[in-house]
């Protein structure tokens, strides 16, 4: 390695060293040595090569001298004492700190206890290195209102990178608590909280600061109505209080500072379930109303990890972790794919409602990347879960990107005491005749991954949810929508993802059958049974179908409704090619019927021939 001049191909080395050392004997040697000899900014800039060696020396620690193990704790416990380990660094540097003190991975109580000790002391630094940074003491009774103080830090340039120091100490205290959860106590959570509302502090401090300028101009004209006035004032929160003598330094609390305060309060959360009570409000009311994607993607991580621990809570808003699938940033978008894939293939959530919706309609995300992902999390990773999942959702889907709302979700309405019948949450309208071909992509993708028995039973359920509630009149077929999702009903029937097709093939059982019948005579006997129970399944299918299709044609044409009535003839015209025999055995049962319905069949052929010539 040593004559490699290439720092790029020794990086992947080390890379391959360090995946290496998972399953198989790696001398950590070489890397303490290499470790030993960086400089601080080497490791403060350069992630993956410290990481790479701070991952070989944890997993060979043992193999180490006591020399050798005593140097690194100092070098580690220096880079984490002075917060220049790189945000994405400070997990890999921390676990190697407590694996050399052998209070990580190991039953050794004296390596436990100094790991203990070690970590009261950085915490100790850490809180109180927080503290300068976020406050500041006030040179003089009144603030001016146009200090610093109050500017937006992206307009101000923060002192040698104090936000990012901020972030690092913030990210070191997470992997103390970490280890030790002891360290949750008062304090931490009102700076965390005041970092993370450090918008709605700013105001509430500046409107303070102005009372208090304008008491002292009263006083200065009118002693009495300066106490009149200051009778009326509002009384300022009471963590205001705490602040009298310093102020806030808003420069140093960026997006940076916040993201990385989402990570301490999610682990925070997972060991307090009072806390966790307060901050899961306002980590979702976060999503709604930033617009940092760095932030709202950290919430999206710890909201995964906050569900499996607590799924009541994080229940009543899953509507707004779900509307993150429509977020601007792609990142976003694609984190909260990954973290609702997982969360519903170990089923912490039901795959239906709001949620479901969702995600089916991220496969029409204007970016090739989304897209891709979100059919790959859909067919590879929750269907294998739950083979019906598009087969028990489809006809809500058809009701709900129509914009019709389904006679269930009403009475579901109404026993939540909602009377708001007709109104339900559409988080993007897919209803009206342009944006057919956007609904027809999503049916047919859900169609293409339904087996031949679910397309049979999806058939029937459109039968009955849709056609026969339109003839009965339990849906207002004024409406347009309902209309649309007729049409949209008989042309998935009939298109290629959504046709039945009753082939009778042969079982891998079969060919293992031990009778002693020949090849040819078992062949026989196979064609023969498949064909008759083809016939039969055939004739039970359309059967069923023509019940709610004949009843349907009454009703159509009773309205006169062309472009309905069209697509139902189309529909049946695909039905007699399909199932020819079937089809007219069942009509023929009633004469005069079979006469209607085969001039209506001529009449379409012959419209549909005249335009294709036309």
């Amino acid at each position: 390695m040593k004559c490699l001049k290439d720092g790029v191909s020794r990086k992947y080395i080390w890379m391959l060293y360090s995946i290496l050392s998972v399953s198989l004997h790696v001398d950590p040697k070489n890397a303490s040595g290499l470790f030993l000899a960086t400089g601080r900014e080497y490791v403060k800039n350069d992630f993956n090569f410290s990481n790479y060696l701070t991952t070989i020396i944890a997993r060979g620690a043992r193999y180490l001298s006591s020399e050798k193990r005593e140097s690194l704790i100092q070098q580690i416990e220096k880079y984490i004492t002075s917060f220049k380990i790189d945000i994405k660094n400070i997990s890999s540097f921390y676990y190697c700190y407590g694996v050399l003190l052998k209070g990580v991975d190991s039953e050794d109580e004296t390596g436990k206890a100094l790991f203990a000790q070690k970590n009261k002391k950085i915490f100790s630094k850490a809180l109180e290195s927080m503290k300068l940074l976020m406050f500041e003491e006030n040179d003089e009774n009144i603030v001016n209102l146009d200090s610093s103080i109050f500017e937006d830090p992206s307009n101000t340039t923060q002192k040698d990178g104090d936000d990012v120091k901020l972030a690092r100490i913030l990210g070191t205290i997470g992997e103390i608590i970490d280890y030790d959860n002891s360290f949750i106590h008062k304090d931490l959570f009102e700076n965390l909280q005041l970092i993370m509302s450090s918008k709605l502090c700013k105001k509430a401090l500046r409107v303070h600061q102005e009372q208090t300028l304008n008491s002292t101009i009263l006083s200065s004209n009118n002693f009495q109505n300066s106490q009149l006035s200051s009778s009326r004032k509002s009384v300022p929160l009471s963590i205001m209080k705490n602040f009298m003598s310093h102020h806030i330094i808003y420069t140093n609390i960026t997006s940076i500072v916040q993201a990385q305060c989402v990570l301490v309060m999610g682990k925070i959360c997972l060991v307090n379930e009072m806390f966790a009570r307060d901050v899961i409000p306002v980590f979702m009311k976060e999503l709604v109303t930033s617009r940092n994607h760095i932030i709202k993607n950290n919430i999206i991580v710890v909201t995964h990890d906050l569900c499996k621990r607590y799924t009541s809570l994080i229940g009543s808003y899953l509507d707004i972790f779900g509307a993150c699938l429509n977020d601007d940033s792609v990142a976003v978008r694609i984190a909260t794919l990954h973290c609702l894939t997982k969360l519903l293939k170990e089923g912490y959530l039901i795959w239906q409602g709001d949620i479901m919706f969702r995600f089916v309609s991220t496969l029409l995300d204007q970016v090739s990347r989304v897209r891709e992902y979100a059919e790959f999390c859909l067919v590879e990773t929750l269907l294998p879960v739950s083979l019906d999942m598009f087969y028990v959702n489809f006809v809500d889907c058809l009701f709900y990107f129509n914009g019709v709302e389904h006679p269930s979700w009403i009475y579901y309405n109404q026993a939540k005491g909602n009377n708001n019948l007709g109104k339900f949450n559409k988080h993007k309208s897919l209803q009206g005749i342009n944006n057919e071909k956007d609904r027809h992509k999503l049916y047919r993708f859900m169609l293409k991954n339904m087996t031949n028995t679910q397309k049979v039973a999806v058939t029937q359920k459109i039968c009955i949810e849709i056609f026969e509630n339109i003839y009965k009149e339990s849906l207002d077929f004024c409406d347009i929508n309902v209309q649309n999702m007729l049409v949209d009903s008989f042309k998935l029937l009939c298109s290629e993802d959504g046709k039945v097709r009753f082939n009778m093939e042969k079982s891998g059982d079969e060919e293992d059958d031990v009778y002693e019948e020949s090849e040819v005579r078992r062949e026989v006997i196979a064609i023969t049974a498949g064909e008759a129970s083809k016939a039969a399944l055939k004739e039970l299918y359309v059967k069923e179908v023509m019940k709610y299709l004949l009843k349907l044609r009454h009703f159509l044409y009773t309205l006169k409704n062309s472009r309905c009535a069209f697509e139902f003839l189309k529909y049946l015209l695909f039905l007699s090619n399909e199932h020819n025999h079937e089809f007219y055995k069942i009509i023929n049962e009633n004469k005069q019927l079979s006469t209607s319905v085969s001039n209506d069949i001529i009449q379409l052929k012959n419209k549909l021939s005249q335009n294709n010539i036309v």
